[in-house]
């Protein structure tokens, strides 16, 4: 029998590349605190809708992509705050 991690994730759906492909481009979220360069706390007063049951880190240094059918649910949105201190987290990285 296989095993698979299920792993929390941030997923741009406003990025036009996650609109027209098979994939998508994600950032990884993890509930270790510790904090680091080119990461976003992330707890329920950063979601628009959805519950997020324990603190976390967006880890916006954390990009890759994955296939759509992979993703189990979807559990919430981000607000527009918490989603553009992503985006400049990720603008950083990339300058």
């Amino acid at each position: 029998m296989k095993y698979s991690l299920v792993r929390s994730s941030i997923i741009f759906e406003i990025c036009y590349y996650n609109q027209i492909g098979e994939d998508i481009i994600i950032c990884g979220i993890t509930s270790n605190q510790t904090e680091r360069k080119y990461s976003i706390d992330l707890d329920q007063k950063d979601m628009s809708e959805g519950k997020i049951y324990f603190p976390s880190r967006i880890k916006a240094d954390k990009v890759f992509s994955i296939e759509k059918s992979i993703i189990n649910r979807k559990i919430g949105c981000v607000n527009n705050l918490t989603l553009n201190k992503t985006k400049e987290a990720l603008n950083q990285l990339f300058h």
